[in-house]
């Protein structure tokens, strides 16, 4: 009998090691493919409403601006707004709808350099008006 609760004491502890390590891991191998991973930073909303507590990165669209110019150790910024629900799209008189749509600054890939950018220069694609990037796979979806 104390066998088997050694064996199930062993492993259970062995499991919450394992789930523990892989859990460490990926917090450290988060954006890593960044060439300044360590460097990026992330901007949380951290409230208490109604005695719930919420922790968010959502920002007003003008503090990341306020704060570099308050403080000079920030070398540059992006905002990005994920758009929550799909969105109707037409190609080639096809309609769907998409899934996963962002907005972000111009500088998004000086800061997120770890993305492979296959066609058009990383350093202009978002600066004019109404630039859009897609994923191989979107490409295949509009352009066929």
């Amino acid at each position: 009998m104390m066998l088997v609760i050694n064996l199930v004491g062993l492993t259970f502890g062995l499991t919450v090691f394992l789930l523990i390590a892989q859990y460490v891991r990926s917090e450290f191998s988060y954006d890593s493919q960044h060439a300044n991973a360590d460097r990026i930073h992330v901007i949380e909303f951290h409230a208490r409403i109604s005695e719930q507590e919420m922790l968010a990165p959502i920002v007003s669209a003008v503090i990341p601006e306020d704060l570099s110019r308050e403080i000079t150790d920030i070398e540059s910024y992006t905002r990005l707004s994920l758009v929550d629900d799909t969105r109707p799209m037409r190609a080639g008189g096809v309609s769907f709808l998409e899934r996963g749509l962002g907005v972000v600054d111009s500088t998004f890939f000086r800061i997120f350099d770890g993305y492979e950018v296959i066609q058009g220069d990383r350093e202009t694609v978002l600066t004019q008006p109404n630039s859009v990037v897609l994923s191989e796979e979107a490409a295949h979806r509009y352009f066929g």
